[in-house]
């Protein structure tokens, strides 16, 4: 009886969720959207796959550019690419701007199961003067110093603000992303919403300048001693 009613429990989940996504509008072609803002449309296979080690990917971890996006915002290099990443069954959108130095990776997600049950233990934690923060996200970087330095009470307040989307610092770049709301029923469906790209950029470059000037300073490098603008190439995408 039991297994009936766990199959009969997933097949209604399903329904639901198809219900829900036939309702999904479709996106708009972004090639018009792009052309509109002078920022470059990359479709399929156009685009190389990010190196990213940090969250949500692993070094050994297949990825595949389903379309992307590049161009300037508030004279930073911008990027934002729908991925095909393993463990979710709808693209990722990952939204990247250009940082004015390259810094260590500091990972800031929403905090799971897991990170709750070492927490007691002191395992990975860091704690900032705001419960809100510290119940919400779990910041994770190999330089402990470096992840206090980065959360001033500015970024810690445009965090806590939402959405609820993590971020990522890792090389010249900083990050985020949330999974596509897409329509599988349609033949030919644009995982990128337009509609929301202006919105995440605003998002980081608001946690870009809430980031601390000594910060540059102290923990800032040029990879592989090269220019800057030179370093970011391949990174965020070709310029326009």
């Amino acid at each position: 009886m039991l297994p009936f009613l766990g199959i009969l429990a997933l097949v209604l989940r399903q329904i639901v969720i198809n219900h829900r996504n036939r309702k999904i509008p479709p996106h708009a072609d972004p090639a018009p959207w792009a052309e509109e803002h002078g920022w470059d449309y990359l479709p399929q296979g156009f685009s190389p796959a990010p190196g990213w080690r940090a969250a949500p990917f692993r070094p050994d971890m297949a990825r595949k550019v389903l379309e992307a996006l590049a161009g300037n915002y508030r004279e930073r290099r911008a990027m934002v690419m729908a991925l095909r990443v393993p463990g979710y069954y709808e693209p990722l959108i990952m939204t990247t701007l250009r940082l004015p130095r390259a810094l260590p990776p500091v990972e800031i997600r929403l905090e799971d199961v897991v990170d709750r049950a070492f927490k007691p233990l002191g395992v990975g934690e860091l704690d900032v003067e705001s419960e809100d923060f510290n119940r919400t996200w779990f910041v994770s970087s190999d330089s402990p110093r470096l992840a206090h330095a980065i959360c001033s009470p500015r970024f810690i307040a445009l965090m806590n603000e939402g959405p609820r989307e993590p971020v990522v610092i890792e090389g010249s770049l900083i990050r985020t992303w949330h999974v596509a709301k897409v329509n599988p029923y349609r033949a030919l469906f644009r995982p990128i919403d337009t509609t929301e790209i202006f919105g995440r950029l605003e998002r980081l470059t608001a946690l870009i300048d809430a980031i601390p000037g000594h910060v540059w300073d102290d923990f800032g490098y040029d990879p592989g001693s090269i220019s800057d603008k030179k370093s970011g190439e391949g990174e965020a995408g070709p310029r326009g």
